[in-house]
């Protein structure tokens, strides 16, 4: 949490999310959440996580892959970052969210299979 010149706060997050894109040009996508208790909750994003203190991007998807994308670890080339940061109120904690998302590409490589359910998205 930061406070601004005016005096009121600013909660601030670190997030790194991964866009992974398959060789025909899919994009692995997050579509749920589990909440624990058997419940899943639909979320349809980019897979990510939020960065921890002192903590590299390349740290932050090294821990990515080790604990949340096993099925991806090993499989995919990265090719860079982008940052994007956004602003709104957080849902959870009703107050201004700065979100500073630090976004890698990636692409499968060549003769790598990923063995997950896969749907279409048309908007």
């Amino acid at each position: 949490v930061v406070t601004t010149g005016g005096g009121s706060i600013i909660r601030v997050v670190s997030l790194v999310v991964l866009k992974a894109e398959m060789i025909d040009g899919r994009v692995f996508m997050q579509v749920g959440k589990y909440n624990g208790g058997g419940k899943i909750k639909s979320a349809f994003q980019l897979p990510g996580v939020k960065q921890e203190a002192d903590e590299l991007v390349g740290e932050t998807i090294g821990r990515m892959f080790r604990t949340r994308l096993m099925l991806l670890s090993g499989k995919l080339e990265l090719r860079g970052t982008t940052r994007e940061n956004t602003e709104k109120e957080s849902k959870e904690y009703g107050v201004q969210t700065r979100y500073m998302r630090s976004i890698c590409s990636a692409q499968l490589m060549e003769g790598a299979v990923l063995e997950a359910p896969s749907c279409v998205y048309r908007s």
